[in-house]
């Protein structure tokens, strides 16, 4: 089998996991600060990637396409530097 994606769903998937996260642990976005997402890809420091294969995209604002999909303030940065933090 061989697993296929839509590279423009994958924002709305990780908003649908974020929503379903904070239903299970019965959390109320209003008691949420933030999220914070890794991209595999360059990034701008305001959370624009500037191309990220291993996902199809090119140019993409992902903290602002992030905030959009879920009302939450969302800090995007590269995986590496992110893990590394």
């Amino acid at each position: 089998n061989i697993f296929l994606f839509k590279s423009e769903q994958v924002p709305a998937d990780i908003a649908a996991s974020i929503e379903a996260k904070l239903k299970e642990k019965n959390i109320d976005k209003k008691n949420v600060i933030g999220a914070g997402m890794g991209v595999p890809g360059p990034m701008k420091e305001d959370g624009t990637v500037l191309k990220c294969p291993n996902l199809g995209w090119d140019i993409l604002n992902v903290s602002a396409k992030m905030e959009e999909l879920t009302g939450l303030k969302v800090a995007a940065g590269n995986d590496a530097n992110v893990a590394a933090l």
